[in-house]
C-alpha cells in the first residue's frame, strides 16, 4: 500500500525534551498527513487521515515493550505525550504481515521513531532495521541510563514474544525472576512473565512455590 505526498509526569517530559535536543530533523519525502487518534503501545498509533480514514501505523525500525511487559505503560505514555491528539506526517515505508502501515512519524520536524529510542522508551528493531541512527540512539540511551535502561537489563520485546509462544507443556528451560530470585519451569504460568528476568539453569535462585522450579 502506498500513499503520496494527557497528562504526563514532569520527569517524563524532561527526559523527552533532553532526547529531543539531540535528535536531528529530517526532510520527508513521500508522506501522508493525519491526526493521531489512538496509541496502542510505544510503537503503534492510529492515524486519522483525509476522508476520516483510520490507518493503523507501526513505527518502522523500533520495537517497544509488549502490553503486559514491565515498562510498557511508560513507553505508551511517552509516545502519547509526543504525538497523542496531534497532527503528524508519516513517511511510509511499506506494510507489515499484520497489514499495518510501516513508516516514520514526523512531528514538528522531528523523527519520533528515533526520539523514542533515544529517550530509552523503545529498542532499535535490529531484525528488521539496519539504520545506523537508530543503533546509535539505542547505544546512547543505554550508556546514559535513559528510560527502560535506568537500573536494570530489560528483556527485549522479541525475546518476550518468543517466550510467550513457547508451548506450556514443553520440557527444558527455566526462567529466573531477577527481582524475586524465584525460578520457574516452562510449564509455570509465571514463566517469562516479567521483563526483569532471564533464562536460567535448574539450580539457580529459589524454586517457585507453584511449579517447584523443576521439570
Amino acid at each position: 500500500m502506498k500513499f503520496c505526498c494527557g497528562s504526563t509526569p514532569s520527569v517524563l517530559i524532561s527526559v523527552l525534551l533532553a532526547a529531543l535536543a539531540n535528535t536531528p530533523s529530517i526532510v520527508c519525502a513521500q508522506t501522508v498527513t493525519g491526526k493521531v487518534v489512538g496509541i496502542s503501545d510505544g510503537d503503534t498509533i492510529t492515524l486519522l487521515t483525509a476522508g476520516n480514514r483510520q490507518l493503523k501505523v507501526r513505527l518502522d525500525g523500533i520495537d517497544a515493550p509488549e502490553n503486559g511487559q514491565e515498562f510498557s505503560a511508560v513507553s505508551k505514555q511517552a509516545l502519547s505525550s509526543l504525538v497523542g491528539g496531534k497532527v503528524v506526517s508519516l513517511e511510509v515505508s511499506g506494510t507489515d504481515r499484520y497489514e499495518r502501515i510501516l513508516g516514520t512519524v514526523i512531528h514538528e520536524g522531528r523523527n519520533v521513531n528515533l526520539l523514542m529510542v533515544r529517550a530509552g522508551y523503545a529498542w532499535h528493531y535490529v531484525k528488521y532495521s539496519d539504520d545506523p541512527a537508530l543503533a546509535e540512539a539505542e547505544a546512547a540511551a543505554r550508556a546514559e541510563g535513559r528510560g527502560l535502561w535506568a537500573g536494570f537489563n530489560p528483556i527485549s520485546p522479541w525475546d518476550y514474544r518468543a517466550l510467550k509462544r513457547k508451548p506450556q507443556d514443553a520440557s527444558g528451560g527455566y526462567w529466573l525472576n531477577s527481582s524475586s530470585g524465584v525460578r520457574h519451569n516452562s510449564s509455570c504460568k509465571w514463566f517469562g512473565q516479567t521483563s526483569r528476568g532471564r533464562p536460567s539453569g535448574p539450580d539457580e535462585g529459589k524454586a517457585c512455590g507453584i511449579c517447584g522450579g523443576r521439570e
